[in-house]
């Protein structure tokens, strides 16, 4: 049995009736047994199962969580605040020049500006 073997054998577990589940790993316990993932862990396979399912229902818990979050996000509510936080932004001067000054770094033609004199540079070093 290979480790994907095994985690074949425990997606089948996971996703099978609950006695099901232990009757497909006690049957499968003495070839488990033989892998050479157990002689390294010596983890059993009811415990490595165990394990297995918490892992899987905190990766969906959390996933969930995540949609629920998304789904109850107030979008009217968001716009409000983004178009507070842009008029907060505006009325202060200090900080419209300071996010002017960051938007014009990334401007694309200064980048491509600065890119050009500085492999003008490099050009000469290679002379």
């Amino acid at each position: 049995m290979t480790k994907l073997n095994l985690q074949q054998l425990l997606d089948k577990a996971y996703n099978g009736f609950f006695l099901d589940s232990i009757e497909i790993l006690v049957a499968e316990e003495s070839a488990y047994k033989k892998t050479d993932f157990f002689k390294q862990t010596k983890i059993p396979l009811l415990t490595l199962y165990q394990q297995y399912f918490v892992y899987q229902q905190s990766k969906y818990g959390l996933s969930n969580k995540i949609d629920e979050f998304i789904n109850e996000i107030d979008t009217e509510r968001l716009e409000e605040l983004l178009v507070e936080v842009f008029e907060k932004i505006s009325k202060n001067e200090r900080l419209s020049d300071m996010i002017a000054k960051l938007l014009e770094s990334f401007n694309l033609d200064k980048l491509i500006e600065n890119s050009e004199e500085l492999q003008a540079i490099l050009d000469t070093f290679k002379k």
